[in-house]
């Protein structure tokens, strides 16, 4: 993967891989040949510059050809100046300069801003309490209903009521948690 961010603009080949560097067109050597990065006859610490210097042979194979005729004009268009690293940047461009957020940009998934999230993140909010408001936002409490679902051996009634109907005796309460504060103010 991150062979895909980087490239190398050659200009005199000195210091670039031949196998193991993002210079060509067709882009890695060795990612596109494999095991047959022999059939060209350069050996694997081989540099681009050595490859331009080394005499020309026709291949049975298409790719092998290309190859070669990429090395003839990279040769054509060789200077004296130093290869160029570039790096990828925003809509495949490669640049000379790196950036980590565009690195980053490009890695991640984008997403939509959540609504809610400075409810939450807010700058004076406790930790403990914001963690476990986001952790009930996203629905990942371990409720009584989702251990039930899960197989778990517990009780998947509220404990609310049931500290209520112990408080209230025999008294039989019905509703949602609305009625059952009503109730318990009227008493």
């Amino acid at each position: 993967m991150a062979r895909s961010f980087h490239r190398v603009e050659v200009r005199n080949g000195e210091n670039t891989s031949f196998w193991h560097k993002t210079w060509s067109s067709s882009g890695c050597l060795s990612d596109i040949l494999g095991e047959r990065v022999t059939d060209l006859g350069l050996p694997a610490h081989t540099t681009v510059q050595e490859a331009m210097m080394f005499h020309r042979r026709r291949h049975r194979t298409t790719i092998l050809n290309r190859i070669e005729d990429e090395i003839d004009e990279r040769k054509a268009n060789a200077d004296n100046a130093e290869d160029v690293s570039l790096w990828k940047g925003i809509g495949g461009k490669y640049k000379k300069r790196s950036s980590t957020k565009t690195t980053w940009m490009l890695l991640r998934d984008q997403q939509p801003l959540c609504q809610w999230s400075k409810g939450v993140w807010f700058r004076h909010s406790t930790p403990k309490f914001a963690f476990m408001t986001w952790y009930a936002l996203k629905n990942r409490l371990a409720t009584g209903d989702r251990l039930l679902q899960w197989g778990g051996n517990v009780d998947g009634s509220c404990i609310s009521f049931k500290k209520l109907s112990i408080a209230y005796g025999e008294k039989e309460i019905k509703g949602d948690m609305g009625k059952l504060i009503y109730t318990s103010a009227a008493s």
